[in-house]
């Protein structure tokens, strides 16, 4: 028995190393896989083990473009967790917010935004309960992690990116504009806090969608609501787009010109690639290009670069007219001279 056991724990570790490279990699097929193996493997194991599983699984299911198979699991799953256990109730609700969004039951042809039935609801509507019902976990979540040095004081954070995140698109889906916005500013300084707590400035990141994902929702509603100048600040920043280095041009709209040839550069780069994996006829390992209408890590490097053309572009324009007036001045002040 103490051998069996014993391998079964070597087992549950290999399947954990397995899940989590596959996830890195972007191979859902063996993610799903081996997210799979684990349930099996925890089904005569403690509770902890059974949750940690079906929540691997409905990640994977997800990534693996399976929504109605994950919409079932996660109403599954949660009705079979322990009240108590709010971090893995939090991440079913999450999961299945973005099921629901996936799906085409989830939005139907029917805009009503009331519920229809017992049981069944608009999908705005269900997205907006479930993503409140989360928000209600991560109070209970952080009531419970006090101390900010632990392990769990960083998943907290992250959490807190992600709900207060999804609040705001769910927010935006059932047309309130305005209620969201305050959802996305409170996401990108959970963001923020985030980057700081792992010791990594943003600027020398690479394209971290976790970090980006609320900046880039924010800098969107903002641009769309006409506040463009306070988008592109917000994308700037997050981005670390236009700051001045050692062999950076003297004058600020060189600068940005500088920076937005590179963007534009990217930007074609990965359309190009892109392009390339479509016509390739094997897209199983590619997950960047997917994930269109998810709410968590929907946006992809094609959208990243191509935000980082749009504001940009502004910014140049923008910096272009602030040197057209100051040359003007200068010349006024020649003339009265």
């Amino acid at each position: 028995n103490c051998k069996a056991d014993h391998e079964d724990i070597d087992t549950n570790n290999l399947l954990w190393k397995l899940f989590y490279t596959s996830s890195r990699t972007g191979d859902w097929a063996t993610c799903l896989a081996s997210a799979e193996e684990l349930c099996v493997l925890s089904n005569d194991k403690a509770a902890s083990d059974k949750t940690a599983a079906d929540c691997a699984k409905l990640f994977a299911l997800l990534q693996s473009h399976r929504p109605s198979f994950a919409l079932n699991t996660c109403v599954a799953t949660r009705h079979n967790q322990s009240e108590s256990n709010s971090f893995s109730i939090c991440l079913c609700l999450l999961y299945e917010a973005d099921a629901t969004l996936s799906t085409e039951s989830g939005f139907g042809t029917n805009t009503s935004k009331t519920i229809k039935s017992e049981g069944e609801c608009d999908g705005a509507v269900k997205i907006c309960e479930l993503t409140s019902r989360a928000e209600v976990c991560l109070d209970s979540i952080i009531n419970e992690s006090n101390n900010e040095n632990s392990r769990m004081g960083l998943t907290s954070r992250q959490l807190d990116t992600i709900v207060k995140n999804n609040r705001g698109v769910a927010l935006i889906l059932a047309g309130k504009t305005f209620d969201a916005l305050p959802y996305f500013k409170d996401a990108v300084l959970a963001a923020v806090c985030c980057s700081n707590y792992n010791g990594t400035p943003a600027a020398e990141k690479d394209i971290d969608i976790s970090y980006l994902h609320p900046h880039f929702n924010l800098s969107l509603l903002l641009w769309r609501e006409g506040y463009k100048q306070d988008a592109a600040n917000t994308w700037m920043t997050a981005r670390g787009l236009g700051k001045r280095g050692k062999n950076s041009p003297s004058s600020r709209t060189s600068l940005l010109r500088a920076a937005l040839e590179e963007a534009i550069n990217h930007h074609g780069l990965v359309r190009a690639q892109q392009q390339m994996h479509e016509h390739g006829g094997n897209h199983e390992h590619i997950p960047a290009w997917h994930g269109r209408g998810r709410l968590s890590n929907s946006i992809s490097k094609d959208q990243v670069y191509a935000l980082d053309v749009l504001v940009l572009q502004h910014a140049v324009a923008e910096s272009q007219k602030k040197e057209l007036v100051k040359h003007s001045r200068k010349r006024e002040q020649g003339f009265h001279c």
